[in-house]
């Protein structure tokens, strides 16, 4: 199995990302009914009290000799498939044809 290059994983990304995009622009909302927030009520409390014995610790630097592979990068210019979508909105309804609000 080989792995793609992240520039490649980002590009496969991509028309996931267009099209998640355009399923969130491609429609109307129109609000029916108004909401309401939910009443709530707070009453007093109180936190608990600790009483905490942590670990001692020392931090100190230390200089080694470390083998450290040396990577060249070659790129290559390479043809992908990119989706082309097309969104047609839905008309625009006339005043009065409105769905009566939902009680």
């Amino acid at each position: 199995m080989t792995r793609m290059k992240p520039r490649y994983a980002r590009l496969a990304a991509l028309p996931l990302v267009l099209i998640t995009g355009l399923g969130f622009a491609g429609c109307r909302v129109q609000k029916t009914e108004d909401g309401k927030v939910p009443e709530v009520t707070v009453k007093e409390g109180k936190l608990p009290k600790y009483n905490v014995d942590t670990a001692k610790v020392e931090v100190k630097k230390d200089t080694v000799n470390v083998d450290v592979p040396k990577v060249e990068v070659k790129k290559d210019n390479v043809q992908v498939d990119v989706p082309k979508v097309k969104v047609t909105m839905p008309p625009d309804k006339p005043k009065g044809t409105e769905p009566p609000p939902q009680r």
